[in-house]
Parts: structure tokens; C-alpha cells; sequence
């Protein structure tokens, strides 16, 4: 089992692990820091913001995909040696690396921040002298400024042909679809001649449609369907509908693993009424909503640290101070908590937020 993890001392996504998937043993690990230290671009905590990681068997090396480098990277396994480097030549002079980037066949534009990099199966030119590599081209350069970058408005799926014996690249197609900065994905149905790109955060709340795919035919490149959703989303997965295995009984004892839920400690002491209010428009974007016995609390970067539900005769505490709160991103979690040993009483809510004490000014009643 090939595993993306953080390398610890503050750098995050640059850690790559294999593990005995019959022990849970770590078997190897490859830090990818050492491999790009002298590049200068190991310079703050998501320096290489890996996406995407794949193993050759043929060859016994991993593509991965240092989005924060705007490259896609092949590896030995065994020797831990940078076979090639995919992008822009010019984001790699002076570092060290030059002699390991591939060198342009013709006119390329090249990629900036992409997503799910991989080599194909198929072989498109019939050369074995070749591999072909596809990816999701974001295109942009926000995490990474890179001097003579073009933003175009859009993002793209583009198709590489590559050479490894003489260190050579050539761009066969060009997708072009809905700018989405971050996440998506391509699909390709190469037996139908087939391409899809899946803009997981395209769109704008002028329209309300958020999420996009784009059909294309992999030869003309020519629009052939876009489909829109209402939502956001990570990636788009192509599945096969079998309606008869749909009618067969599920074993649910052997197809999930139950997780555990957090619940609230009831504490002796009565706490008091915090001073200051939060307010609406706070850090902390703090809302609210009960399903059925859970209430779904919900907040930007785990901010806050503790849920404090004070009635008049109980008072219980929820306290998730040991989750690993992170600032790079702006990510909002939706938390359940479990109300169903709460004791009949009028709760009024308070939080502990960046290390202060407010009232939210709202109450639950259990009876």
C-alpha cells in the first residue's frame, strides 16, 4: 500500500510510505526533501503539496505530483533517484535539477499547480520507446509565483508524450474546460475515444453551478457534452451500473468498519457566562443544526477547541483541543455531537475559540 503522508517539523504532503498491508508494517519511506533541497524550493510547509502518487511495476518507480512545483516527477523506488522531471524548464534553472527535466519537442504550454498525474496504459503511438503521461492542468500560480506566468481563465486536460532514453517531450492534445483552481480530474475512455475533464470548483454563485465536466472527443478535442452540478466536489469517477449485484444482500458486518463518536463529559462544576459575544461575522464562521440527536456543529479550521453546554442543574463539555488545528487552507468541518446523554435540562452554548471564551448566544432543551 503506496501512502501520502507529512515529513513532521512543520512540512506537510511530502512523505511517501509503503506499507505491509498484511502487517500495517512500514516497509519504506521516501522523504521527498532531500531530493529537492538544494533546489531552493523547499521553502515553507507546503512546499511540495503531493496530490497524487503512482507505481510502475515495469520499471519499479512512482509518478508523483508536487503540485506546489508545478511538475510531475518520476522516482527509482530502489535508488530513490529523480528519473525526469515534467514542466517548464525555466522554473528549473538554477537548481540543480536541470539535467533531469525534460527537454520540449515542439511548442508546449506548459502546466501550473496540476492534479492526477499519471502514466497510461495504453500506447497510443505505438512506439515502446514511449510512455504517455495525462493530467489536470489547473493553471494557475498561486501558491508557487513563477515569473512570466499566464493566466489564461481557464484550466485544461493535456496529453504528453514522452521519451525517457533521450529525456524528450512532446504535448499531443489540449483539452481546454472551466477554470477550477484546486482538486479535479480527467477520465479517459480511450476504447471510445473518449476524454473527460472534471472542473471540481468551476463556476460562480452569479449561476448557482459550481461543479463541471466536459466531454470531449479525444481525437478533434471538439466539446461534445458539459454537465453542471449545484455543488462542489473533489473528483469525478467513471462507474459501471450492474443492477443485478444491486439486488443481491449486503454482508454489512464485513463491508465497514464502525467508527466511534466523541461524546460530551459531564462535569460537577458550573461554569460562568462568558462576557464577550461572537460575533456573526467572526474567524470562526460558527453555525448550527440539529439532526435528530446529533447537533452538527459546524466551523472554519476546527477553530475552536472546546463546546461547552451550560443548563441550570448540568453542565457538559465537548473537547476536541487534541485534533491538529492547520491555517494553510481554509477548510470548514461539520462535527456531530452526541446529545443523547444529556440530562433533561436548558443548555445555553459556549465555545472556546482561539483560546478565548464566548457565548453564542443559543440554547438547546432537553426533555
Amino acid at each position: 500500500l503506496l501512502v501520502l503522508s507529512d515529513s513532521g517539523n512543520g512540512y506537510l504532503k511530502d512523505l511517501l510510505q509503503e506499507y505491509d498491508r498484511e502487517t500495517g508494517k512500514i516497509v519504506k519511506e521516501l522523504n521527498l526533501r532531500p531530493l529537492f533541497k538544494k533546489s531552493g524550493y523547499v521553502n515553507k510547509a507546503d512546499w511540495a503539496h503531493t496530490n497524487t502518487l503512482s507505481y510502475d511495476k515495469e520499471t519499479d518507480s512512482i509518478i508523483v505530483n508536487p503540485r506546489n512545483l508545478h511538475s510531475a516527477v518520476k522516482i527509482n523506488w530502489s535508488t530513490d533517484e529523480i528519473e525526469w522531471i515534467l514542466g517548464d524548464p525555466k522554473f528549473w534553472e538554477g537548481t540543480g535539477l536541470e539535467d533531469k527535466v525534460l527537454q520540449p519537442e515542439g511548442d508546449i504550454q506548459w502546466h501550473y499547480q496540476p492534479h492526477t498525474v499519471y502514466q497510461l496504459e495504453e500506447d497510443i503511438d505505438n512506439d515502446p520507446n514511449t510512455i504517455h503521461v495525462m493530467l489536470f492542468d489547473n493553471h494557475n500560480d498561486k501558491n508557487r509565483k513563477v515569473e512570466g506566468f499566464e493566466k489564461t481563465g481557464n484550466s485544461y486536460v493535456k496529453l504528453y508524450t514522452i521519451d525517457p532514453e533521450k529525456m524528450t517531450v512532446k504535448q499531443d492534445h489540449i483539452y481546454e474546460c472551466d477554470y477550477s483552481p484546486v482538486t479535479s480530474n480527467y477520465l479517459l475512455d480511450y476504447e471510445n475515444k473518449r476524454v473527460f475533464a472534471a472542473s471540481a470548483y468551476s463556476g460562480s454563485k452569479k449561476t448557482g453551478l459550481y461543479g463541471t465536466v466536459t466531454e470531449y472527443d479525444f481525437d478533434s478535442e471538439e466539446v461534445l457534452n458539459q454537465y453542471k452540478i449545484n455543488h462542489n466536489y473533489y473528483r469525478a469517477y467513471n462507474i459501471d451500473l450492474d443492477f443485478s449485484s444491486c439486488l443481491q444482500k449486503v454482508n454489512v458486518e464485513d463491508t465497514y468498519l464502525k467508527g466511534q463518536m466523541r461524546f460530551p463529559v459531564k462535569v460537577d462544576a458550573k461554569v460562568d457566562k462568558p462576557k464577550r459575544n461572537l460575533k456573526a461575522d467572526s474567524k470562526a464562521q460558527i453555525s448550527m443544526a440539529m439532526l435528530k440527536d446529533l447537533l452538527l456543529f459546524t466551523a472554519k479550521n476546527h477553530s475552536y477547541t472546546q463546546v461547552i453546554f451550560s443548563g441550570q442543574n448540568n453542565t457538559y463539555i465537548y473537547d476536541i483541543s487534541d485534533i491538529k488545528v492547520r491555517f494553510e487552507y481554509s477548510f470548514v468541518y461539520a462535527i456531530p455531537i452526541p446529545l443523547t446523554e444529556f440530562a433533561d435540562d436548558t443548555y445555553n452554548i459556549y465555545i472556546m475559540c482561539q483560546d478565548e471564551y464566548f457565548n453564542l448566544n443559543q440554547s438547546i432543551t432537553i426533555s
